[in-house]
């Protein structure tokens, strides 16, 4: 089942959703590339929090979150506060301290969708899952591997688990290090979505993963990142590039 959120379908295998990072270090920089990146028209925006400066205070992350509400309008929120373990820019924060800031923000409502990363202690994730969804929030539970293309069956658990944790959407990313590492991340994520009943995000990073990034929702990934103001992980093209790319496939090659 495709994601919805203020209306909107976000993604399935002919319509896939494009979200665009926010990575700003400051608040100006934040709401400079909001301006910039609603008039790309992205079906979501993601926050990413752990960029912010001042994302060690629960008090300024929440007003910044009221005012990324107000100015987003009715396009979809997603709030991510990625660990350093998984890419995320170096913040001195313990992983306590950055559960009970996603956990706050979660329950406040303002974001449509929160990031939780699998790969946190099994209860943290299963509080993080109950707050979000009490506050009418989903969740997209995911895995990212800068360093390497795990085996099939590794791939496979992962999506798994996001599930089994009780997440609205199961995402992975990983670092190819030839293309049929790109190849097989492409397989693992058809027979994700076969599998499961949650709907499956997935991509390979860097200039090897591009390709998963322009087709991947053939193969059931539902959602891609784009590039706005600047992109967030390797790989990621500019929304205006990704979108002629999707416009081209849906028109040339049928999909189910």
């Amino acid at each position: 089942m495709p994601l919805e959120a203020r209306g909107r379908v976000l993604g399935d295998s002919r319509n896939p959703a494009i979200c665009v990072p926010l990575i700003g270090q400051s608040r100006a920089l934040i709401l400079e590339e909001v301006k910039i990146a609603l008039a790309l028209q992205p079906d979501l925006l993601e926050w990413r929090v752990d960029h912010f400066e001042e994302a060690s205070s629960i008090d300024t992350v929440l007003e910044l979150s009221r005012t990324l509400r107000d100015q987003g309008g009715d396009v979809p929120l997603l709030f991510t506060l990625r660990s350093a373990r998984e890419g995320g820019a170096e913040r001195s924060a313990t992983e306590t301290e950055s559960i009970a800031l996603i956990e706050t923000v979660a329950g406040t409502g303002l974001f449509d969708f929160v990031d939780v990363e699998i790969a946190s202690p099994e209860a943290e994730v299963k509080r993080l899952v109950a707050t979000a969804h009490a506050a009418g929030v989903r969740v997209i539970g995911s895995s990212h591997d800068f360093g390497s293309t795990p085996d099939d069956e590794a791939m496979l658990a992962r999506f798994r688990l996001a599930a089994e944790l009780g997440a609205d959407a199961a995402k992975l990313a990983v670092m190819p290090k030839d293309m049929s590492d790109v190849l097989r991340l492409l397989e693992v994520t058809w027979r994700a979505r076969q599998e499961l009943g949650v709907p499956i995000i997935s991509m390979a990073m860097g200039s090897l993963g591009v390709v998963t990034r322009a087709f991947g929702h053939l193969f059931g990934s539902s959602l891609s990142f784009a590039a706005g103001a600047a992109a967030s992980a390797p790989g990621q093209l500019p929304i205006e590039e990704l979108r002629t790319l999707f416009g081209m496939v849906k028109s040339r090659i049928p999909t189910r």
